[in-house]
């Protein structure tokens, strides 16, 4: 063939040995395909001019190439690559031309041959014919999205082909580009692509790629979302496989996978993405099937390192336990009631068990992802004769390992088979009453990692102990059978983590051990403990010799309830005699302070001395010393005792349970009255003038937490000091009051009228008013919204109490008795402007659209009540200092001008109140005259 080439090339012979190099054989390597590759190679001078001349025709005018192989000419150029690539140097620019094509086919098909020719490292293609390589990644941003599609295909094949290849690291830039491509379908395949890549090559992503195509999972498009979901869950997975292997360790990166996937549960407008699916998700996609439970421990402990607060509230949402409906832990619960009701058979066709039994499906139905579907499915479920289901179902309740669990699920759906009626809907209920996420396996494991040091890195055991603790605090019984790891690490560890004695106050009820086992350590640590690790070993010992009915005795319970109070009673004699030696006094005031709290005879047995030393021995002590205390910003050691002793003496008003008091709070509260006062009446108490501001912000909060149950006892001239707090000189002693004030709000604990401190941090002068702004719009959001719920204007239970427009109740009266009050006679409109300004931001805060999400019927009841209140305190004469009357009369014209002015619809519009109920501490209601009636 060399000698015929020799004398003369035609184009017939071209057609010959082009048609013989691509030709298709089952064989790889065929011999006519062998042939013509030899020929090419060998005569590369002599055929140039007749190959480069076909090749550029059939590139810039295909039309006129008279020869069928016009349409494989891309074929013929990556054969000709493969045995004579110098040949092509002509091509090139017109391969470049096709690139830049006005017909999309084109370029497609000119992408796929410059994708396929750098798959092979060899030609070094990038770097032969870099003008090519260039317009190839501007494929990347081509107008057309089919265009960028198979440019992402190719870019994938070529970084499998090749992961540390030049071209590879030069083609990841494109990829993560494409991620935020403006055509969702080019974004899904840039997942594809990314997820893939990571794949093939886990010991080498970067953190910041897995974060990239990670971040999909809150694209715009629900379909990129879902493949997004798929895609990593298969990451994670095969990242999860390695680590068993041993081939990469547990690391960061991958680790921020389910991380992202649980914060999908926040996403409320997805129905795809609702805690129950994500449930689905994470029990079924997140780790291999045969990862033993070990592993996933380990992976759960390092995942939880990289936990915020949402996270941990994700995790719950998805495990059964926390906000904001209870899924599986409401189902599992009802499921337990539904099946104790079964049981009733006679009454089973009764009126009243019917309406239980709807009750129970509704509920229930609730955790599936079509709760009405789920209704019909349990209520044909329920008339089943087929008793073995309930009993299987019963014991997979009961069931806390989840081998055990597996197999009495994998034996019920065998018995049914997949041909009965409710076979898929029985699979995934069995799957919800199983511990699917954690069991007790889980708990197991992380004990024996702790103990044994198996943890990959010091830092972890801390967050295994946080782990252990969230898993208890919702699923206690999971520590039964590993109680004797437990009591092993307890000792071994409770002066290193304040947590692991929580893990013991949260599964204390649900685990049998001896008393006697814990309770040396748990006394040693509320004598020599710190602060907090003291508050938690009083829960561990009230948990742990506590009855399951604390309302209810029995005599066994009666017998159990004393000797609680004898082993208190011994303990708070040990601990007084403690206080009086000067040993740890901090902590010893604190153990007892909660001893108050659960046992509250105990504690009156032992009141006068206690609370005799706590007064006299330190809040009128000039100087204390306690190794215990550290010493920090918020004041000195001698401060500090005396916080933590009226800390100690609030608590024992505040007792567990509702327990009943006998003891007089007037004492208390009159030692509050007087640390709440600026002037000198507390020089038995001060003890240096840098310590009054710390000690009046002690006692305001003292009077927060004692309104939990004891506000009716609270006087105005207790209250109004505790408010003004909010205004006190001291930015960061009323930034703390604030943030108490709307923690316990917002919890729902303490009365609403300590709002009021909100809009008298708001006015003019105060730096950061702005986060008093925002507390007093979040209080006004939340409580408007509970408000509404009870109200169907003022029908059904609703009150106007009810409402945060009741809080100018207070306020007006506050103001009237401020000290700062304009003085009679005063005409300067700015001074009255400056002193009204917390009222009318109040005003305009309640009838603000934009603070209630622009709901006007919210809007519309606030000024319905602000304006009907004012014009009930215009009736009402104080009924502290009968003398400030006028005053609150003048407040309520300005609060009735505020009303009218920002609401522009006009009260005349809505119906009037039967009546308004004003506080008798604060108003007396005089009768009005009948001219005055008609009026009104």
């Amino acid at each position: 063939m060399t000698h015929i080439l020799n004398e003369e090339v035609s184009h017939q012979l071209m057609d010959v040995i082009l048609g013989n190099l691509i030709q298709e054989s089952k064989d790889a390597t065929s011999a006519a395909s062998q042939l013509a590759a030899s020929v090419i190679q060998s005569c590369a001078e002599k055929l140039q001019p007749f190959v480069c001349g076909f090749l550029t025709s059939c590139s810039l005018d295909r039309d006129s190439v008279g020869s069928e192989l016009k349409e494989f000419y891309h074929e013929i150029v990556l054969k000709i690559f493969q045995c004579a690539p110098e040949m092509l140097n002509a091509i090139i620019p017109s391969l470049t031309q096709e690139l830049m094509t006005d017909q999309v086919d084109v370029r497609i098909k000119a992408v796929n041959l410059i994708g396929k020719l750098l798959l092979r490292p060899e030609y070094r293609v990038a770097q032969r014919y870099h003008a090519l390589y260039v317009e190839f990644l501007k494929r990347f941003a081509d107008k057309s999205s089919e265009v960028r599609v198979t440019a992402l295909q190719c870019a994938k094949a070529c970084c499998l082909a090749n992961p540390s290849g030049i071209e590879s690291l030069e083609l990841l830039p494109a990829i993560k580009d494409r991620l935020l491509d403006f055509d969702d379908k080019v974004r899904m395949q840039a997942v594809i692509v990314a997820c893939d890549i990571a794949r093939s090559n886990l010991k080498y992503t970067s953190h910041e790629f897995v974060s990239e195509f990670t971040e999909r999972l809150r694209d715009k498009k629900i379909s990129v979302r879902k493949k997004t979901l798929q895609k990593v869950m298969e990451v994670y997975r095969d990242y999860c496989n390695k680590c068993a292997e041993g081939h990469i360790t547990i690391c960061d990166r991958f680790e921020q996978i389910p991380c992202k996937v649980l914060m999908l549960c926040y996403d409320k407008d997805c129905k795809e993405f609702r805690s129950q699916n994500i449930e689905l998700v994470i029990v079924e996609d997140l780790f291999p099937i045969l990862l033993p439970v070990e592993e996933r421990t380990r992976h759960w402990i390092h995942l939880f390192s990289l936990f915020s607060p949402s996270h941990v509230k994700a995790l719950m949402m998805v495990a059964y336990a926390l906000l904001p409906s209870l899924y599986a832990f409401r189902l599992q619960t009802e499921m337990r009631n539904y099946l104790v009701l079964r049981r009733k058979e006679k009454e089973i066709n009764s009126e009243d068990m019917q309406k239980k039994l709807r009750s129970s499906f509704v509920k229930m139905s609730a955790s599936f992802p079509d709760p009405s579907k789920a209704e019909e499915c349990f209520d044909k479920l329920s008339q089943m004769k087929d008793n073995k289901i309930f009993s299987s179902l019963g014991q997979l309740l009961d069931e806390v390992t989840l081998k055990s669990a597996m197999a009495i699920r994998d034996k019920l759906l065998k018995v049914i088979g997949n041909k009965h009626p409710h076979y898929e809907f029985l699979q995934l209920l069995c799957s919800k009453c199983l511990f699917n996420i954690f069991d007790s396996e889980h708990v197991s494991c992380i004990l024996n990692l702790i103990s044994s040091g198996g943890l990959e890195s010091y830092h972890l055991e801390a967050f295994s102990i946080e782990l252990l603790l969230v898993i208890i605090s919702n699923f206690p019984s999971l520590m039964r059978g590993s109680e004797l790891e437990l009591r092993l690490l307890f000792e071994e560890k409770y002066l290193i983590h304040d947590k692991i004695i929580q893990v013991l106050v949260k599964a204390g009820p649900h685990i049998s051990v001896k008393f006697s086992d814990f309770y040396p350590v748990l006394k040693k640590i509320c004598l020599e403990g710190t602060r907090p690790q003291s508050k938690y070993a009083v829960s561990a010992i009230a948990s742990l010799i506590d009855v399951s009915e604390p309302y209810v005795f029995s005599e066994l319970c009666e017998c159990l309830f004393d000797d609680y109070d004898n082993i208190l009673s011994v303990q708070v004699q040990e601990l007084v005699n403690s206080l009086h030696r000067g040993r740890n006094t901090a902590t010893v005031l604190q153990s007892l302070g909660c001893i108050a709290q659960y046992s509250v005879s105990t504690f009156e047995n032992h009141d006068k001395e206690i609370t005799q030393y706590v007064y006299k021995k330190i809040l009128q002590a000039k100087s204390l010393d306690d190794p215990s205390v550290i010493e920090d910003c918020s004041g000195c050691t001698t401060c500090k005792l005396k916080i933590y002793g009226l800390k100690m003496l609030v608590k024992s008003f505040l007792p567990h349970r509702g327990s009943q008091i006998s003891r007089p709070i007037n004492s208390l509260l009159g030692t509050l009255l007087k640390m709440l006062q600026k002037e000198d009446v507390l020089d038995d108490i001060i003890s240096c003038a840098g310590d009054r501001d710390y000690i009046r912000l002690a006692a305001a909060k003292s009077v927060l937490q004692l309104s939990r149950r004891w506000d009716l006892h609270i006087s105005p001239d207790i209250f109004c000091p505790t408010i003004l707090m909010g205004k006190d000189d001291s930015s960061s002693v009323r930034l703390s009051f604030l943030d108490k004030t709307y923690k316990l709000l917002k919890e729902r604990v303490i009365p609403i009228r300590y709002a009021c401190a909100f809009t008298l941090a708001t006015a003019d002068g105060f730096k950061d008013r702005q986060h008093s702004f925002k507390y007093m719009v979040e209080f006004i959001k939340e409580y408007n919204r509970e408000a509404q719920k009870r109200r169907t204007f003022m029908v059904q239970g609703g009150s106007i109490v009810d409402y945060p427009a009741y809080l100018v109740v207070f306020l007006i009266h506050l103001l009237a008795h401020d000290e700062g009050f304009p003085p009679e006679g005063c005409q300067d409109e700015a001074i009255y402007a400056q002193f009204c300004s917390p009222l009318l931001f109040f005003l305009h805060a309640s009838i603000s659209s934009n603070n209630v999400d622009d709901d006007m019927d919210i809007v519309n009841v606030a000024a319905f009540y602000l304006y009907y209140i004012f014009r009930a305190i215009k009736r009402a004469k104080d009924a502290v200092d009968v003398q400030r009357t006028p005053r609150l009369h003048f407040l309520a014209d300005v609060g009735i001008s505020g009303v009218n002015s920002f609401y522009q619809k006009g009260i005349s519009s809505l119906p009037r109140p039967e009546k308004i109920l004003l506080p008798s501490s604060l108003y007396k209601i005089t009768p009005m005259k009948n001219e005055e009636a008609s009026s009104q």
